[in-house]
């Protein structure tokens, strides 16, 4: 079974590989394939409201904010729980870099970046689009498979 230290590492280790991935990888892949601003994204969100939003092969706009935020936050929590853990117990990477009140901080920001990464993370059966309708409008979205 894995610890929370231990998973951590394994978080910031996968978010690494995609971050290389990112550069090197196959076309979709690559952050310069998907690079959306905020204000792009919004628009989208507009556009699916309206229902006029063009299909896009790959990552959509808010799919692309999307990507960037939930790889931002895992880096946060990542060194924040390293970062507690040197502070508060002395041990692992970070051991004797903080003290305890800081660690008390930065153990407050870790617990808020965790809290922000698991409020929207959910898998979908339905398209992204039909998805992304469903959260502005709070209607469930049909399914886009057979059977469901």
């Amino acid at each position: 079974m894995f610890s929370r230290t231990q998973s951590a590492i394994a978080c910031l280790g996968l978010v690494g590989f995609r971050l290389v991935w990112g550069v090197v990888g196959s076309h979709f892949s690559r952050f310069a394939s998907f690079w959306f601003g905020p204000r792009q994204a919004f628009g989208y969100l507009k556009q699916i409201a309206s229902g006029q939003a063009k299909r896009h092969v790959g990552h959509n706009p808010t799919g692309s904010l999307a990507i960037y935020v939930l790889l931002a936050l895992s880096v946060w929590v990542g060194l924040t729980g390293i970062m507690t853990l040197g502070g508060d117990e002395q041990q692992g990477l970070a051991a004797s870099w903080f003290s305890f009140s800081q660690a008390q901080i930065l153990k407050e920001l870790h617990e808020i970046g965790a809290i922000a990464g698991g409020t929207r993370v959910v898998g979908s059966r339905r398209t992204p689009q039909a998805y992304a309708q469903s959260c502005i409008s709070l209607q469930e979205a049909p399914c886009a498979h057979p059977g469901c």
